[in-house]
């Protein structure tokens, strides 16, 4: 039996592949895009991770510039800015999350404009009300590797969370065992982001002190509906929701860890970072660098690159 693959003519031989010839072809041709595969798959890793970095690079400089504005005052975790959480500022002032307030850093001015446009109505829920309303996100929130959201269909939700410890106010409690210093977070004037300034803020040196940190815009391990979710501009002045985007408060070190190559499914502490990341969780630091925190870093590192001002440095794996 043959396959003919040409046209022929009288008295002219007829060309054709036999039917073990064509399962040969189809054979080596599986075998090469099973090689192939995984080449594709490292080479959108990259990307994704080189996209993830930029965004992270782009926030902590950010937050700088914000410092620069504003006499070196840092935004609030959670609390108007700048300024104090004061109910006094309500009215002329947005309150809300770091992300917020680096919108106008971050070629995002229409956003942060349309926000303030709101407070005569909702005063401080302005932040929270134009969430609601959002048709499309910000892109540099959502990592290309967060696979629980989009910044088009999730326009509130982001990937990355910002450092409580550094944005929010927190005391390190220090035992002659205490290693890595335990932070003792002040839930009533932490979430409300009194005054936090640069440097002050990180003694340790901004090449030291996480400012962002990758963690998935889902995270229903544990949990389900808004408990597993963070959302950048949801947000109120009665109340924080689960949704809160930081890090750092949660769980304080010398508790806090992070999960690698998860997704919304294996994700199982929503308090702590997360990442669909392969192999790595990515963290912007203070100095704008960003930094790769591999599988194998110590907890002990990990939780000292939260706390600004332990004095203590990074080791050897941090």
């Amino acid at each position: 039996m043959r396959f003919l693959v040409s046209g022929s003519v009288h008295g002219e031989k007829r060309l054709g592949f036999t039917l073990i010839e064509l399962l040969v072809l189809i054979i080596l041709l599986a075998i090469f895009i099973g090689l192939l595969l995984p080449a594709i798959i490292k080479v959108r890793e990259t990307a994704n991770r080189s996209k993830c970095q930029n965004n992270l690079k782009r926030m902590s400089v950010a937050v700088q510039s914000c410092a620069d504005t504003y006499q070196e005052q840092i935004p609030p975790l959670l609390g108007y800015y700048p300024g104090r959480y004061d109910q006094s500022l309500s009215g002329v002032a947005l309150f809300g999350t770091p992300h917020v307030f680096i919108l106008p850093f971050m070629k995002q001015q229409n956003i942060y404009d349309e926000m303030m446009a709101l407070i005569p109505t909702y005063g401080a829920n302005a932040a929270y009300q134009y969430g609601k309303e959002l048709k499309i996100g910000v892109k540099e929130f959502v990592c290309p590797a967060d696979p629980t959201i989009s910044y088009q269909s999730d326009p509130s939700f982001t990937s990355y969370a910002a450092n409580g410890l550094l944005f929010g106010l927190s005391n390190v409690h220090m035992t002659s065992t205490d290693y890595p210093p335990t932070v003792l977070f002040d839930i009533g004037t932490g979430r409300a982001g009194g005054a936090r300034f640069l440097p002050s803020a990180q003694t340790d040196g901004a090449s030291n002190t996480v400012v962002w940190i990758e963690k998935l815009g889902r995270c229903n391990g544990t949990g389900s509906g808004g408990s597993g979710t963070t959302q950048w501009s949801s947000l109120s002045m009665t109340g924080v929701p689960p949704s809160f985007p930081a890090v750092g408060m949660y769980l304080s070190p010398p508790n806090s860890y992070f999960q690698i190559g998860v997704n919304q499914n294996t994700c199982a502490t929503f308090a702590d970072a997360s990442t669909g990341h392969t192999g790595v969780i990515l963290a912007g630091l203070s100095d704008g660098s960003v930094r790769m925190i591999s599988r194998g870093t110590s907890a002990t590192a990990y939780n000292l690159a939260l706390i600004p001002n332990d004095g203590y440095p990074l080791g050897q794996d941090g």
